[in-house]
């Protein structure tokens, strides 16, 4: 058996279905699930590492690309964390595998997941492709790889490329879709920990933020 198919053997060996259908119905029926929360399920990745040990650098793509394929939510979720553990420095070809995951078995659940960390560790390990590629996003047709334009930068802070993150949220402002204009708030909420007050000025400066973004945007700093 492949490394892939022994994770869904262990993952499967702790499936509990009652858990299981209150998770999908979560989930909006989107996912099959085995109905290991989440304690449960990082822990039994941990077991499986301490027995088959990581995943090579050179064998990381085919493994989560094989988890990524089989239908269980929390194989998804393994994947992820195994791409972490293994890329801490991301080579060059990673985006390929992220952009991957990011427009198939897509749902908030992975793609905020594979944008804060994921995406986000790999422009800081390849700061020269941020701009474009995340001006590129920000036109795709793909809903997840806007969503991930705008929230890859969610966890710098003070460290935020603020002209940036306005251009790209600028461009999204009219968007209708609810996962778009609730990213567009929940990146100005986090950089306003750093920087309340030039939130505040482009929460006044751009009138026609949805109601959702604004109330995001200003949850924790007021008008």
């Amino acid at each position: 058996m492949t490394y892939a198919q022994h994770l869904r053997k262990a993952l499967e060996s702790h499936a509990d279905g009652d858990n299981a259908r209150a998770m999908s119905a979560y989930m909006k029926g989107h996912f099959p699930f085995f109905g290991i929360k989440s304690d449960s399920r990082r822990r039994v990745l941990k077991e499986f590492i301490t027995v088959h040990g990581l995943p090579s650098v050179s064998e990381l793509d085919a493994t989560v690309r094989e988890l990524w394929q089989m239908p269980e939510r929390e194989i998804h979720y393994c994947a992820q964390e195994l791409a972490d553990k293994v890329w801490r420095k991301p080579p060059s070809n990673a985006l390929d595998l992220y952009v991957f995951m990011i427009v198939h078995q897509s749902w908030w659940d992975s793609v905020d997941m594979i944008a804060t960390k994921l995406v986000g560790n790999y422009f800081t390990s390849h700061p020269e492709q941020e701009a474009e590629l995340s001006r590129q996003w920000c036109k795709s047709e793909n809903l997840w790889m806007k969503r991930t334009a705008i929230l890859f930068q969610l966890k710098r802070k003070a460290k935020t490329n603020w002209p940036l993150l306005q251009e790209t949220l600028t461009s999204n402002l009219d968007h209708p879709d609810f996962f778009i204009r609730k990213a567009v708030g929940w990146a100005l909420r986090e950089y306003a920990k750093a920087n309340p007050e030039s939130v505040k000025q482009f929460v006044r400066t751009h009138p026609q933020l949805s109601a959702l973004s604004k109330k995001e945007a200003l949850k924790k700093i007021g008008s």
